[in-house]
């Protein structure tokens, strides 16, 4: 790859040209006199860095990660689910409310689904923190042939069956599953643990720590995969719903593809640590949305940075490292 062909990777989307058309079109400006919307920053502004985001995600200014590992080749996107939230201006209240009013009457979550194939955003949402997470999932009709993972606040059973339905898969912890029928289960080294149906509550207390356990269970009336693993930290187990297919895909295998969700939280990480995203404090609605995006659009352009270095030089780059000197 040529530098030359980087600039204009980077033109498509972020050239003054590009910006001021979209903020004609939305009423950011009516004519372009001295102050342009290159420059200038009204209400309108919060919709122009929404749209400049979705430009940047749509037209993949980050260079793909190609993703050539044979277990998750099969899959067309390896879609990662995950919010953070953080407190805004108190007066934001009314329009950003927020779960934990002690700390904060106003908080914000934005929302992220991150595919792990391209390297690249899919969607992203900005909403009130006391918002369901759930409702900010993908289409479930958009899932067939796509593996999706996210933690429990995502899990529900109406959403696996609707998932099985159309053809996606799904790596998902789960939470209140005390009750459910387990059919059987075994241990990773192929040793039965249970072959009676018994519920979860009264089995948990037997499963051994030391190997995950793969279980049938059943759950809305539908058959699926339950997999164990015990957390020494939280000094319990913690179980993962999947409709990955036992032959194909170990239990370990599970554990490994749930684990790749760290992806994400390293995105957020990049956003509130060196991309100043929480660190400001303005009591304008507007101008708090647009600097939510910028802060996402800023992580998103250095991790174009350190992909193009990769490609210049020829070697792995941290996008953490280069997200924390790219200045």
């Amino acid at each position: 790859m040529k530098s030359s062909t980087l600039s204009k990777k980077l033109k498509v989307v972020l050239s003054e040209k590009k910006l001021n058309k979209p903020g004609k079109n939305i009423g950011f400006s009516q004519r372009l006199r001295q102050i342009p919307p290159f420059q200038l920053i009204k209400p309108e502004f919060a919709q122009l860095m929404r749209d400049v985001a979705d430009k940047v995600f749509n037209h993949r200014v980050n260079t793909k990660l190609k993703c050539n590992h044979p277990v998750l080749a099969n899959f067309d996107k390896l879609l990662i689910r995950d919010g953070s939230s953080f407190a805004i201006h108190k007066a934001l209240k009314k329009n950003y409310t927020g779960r934990f009013t002690a700390i904060s009457p106003a908080a914000v979550e934005l929302h992220v689904t991150y595919d792990l194939k391209t390297g690249g955003i899919e969607k992203s949402t900005l909403t009130p923190d006391s918002f369901s997470e759930r409702a900010e999932l993908p289409d479930i009709h958009e899932l067939e042939n796509q593996l999706l993972s996210g933690d429990r606040s995502y899990y529900s059973g109406q959403l696996i069956n609707e998932t099985d339905d159309h053809g996606g898969y799904y790596i998902l912890r789960t939470m209140r599953l005390s009750r459910i029928a387990v059919h059987r289960a075994t241990r990773e080294d192929g040793q039965v643990v249970s072959k009676r149906t018994k519920p979860l509550s009264d089995l948990v207390k037997s499963l051994p720590k030391r190997q995950l356990i793969d279980m049938i269970v059943e759950i809305d009336g539908r058959e699926t995969r339950l997999i164990a693993i015990w957390s020494p930290k939280e000094k319990r187990h913690t179980f993962l719903v999947t409709n990955l297919n036992a032959e194909q895909f170990s239990a370990t295998q599970i554990s490994q593809l749930y684990r790749l969700r760290w992806q994400i939280e390293l995105l957020f990480k990049e956003c509130k640590s060196h991309n100043n995203l929480q660190v400001f404090q303005t009591s304008n609605c507007a101008l708090m949305e647009a600097l939510v995006w910028s802060s996402l659009i800023a992580t998103i352009l250095k991790r174009f940075i350190c992909s193009s270095i990769e490609q210049f030089c020829q070697m792995e780059m941290s996008t953490l490292t280069v997200s924390k000197t790219t200045v």
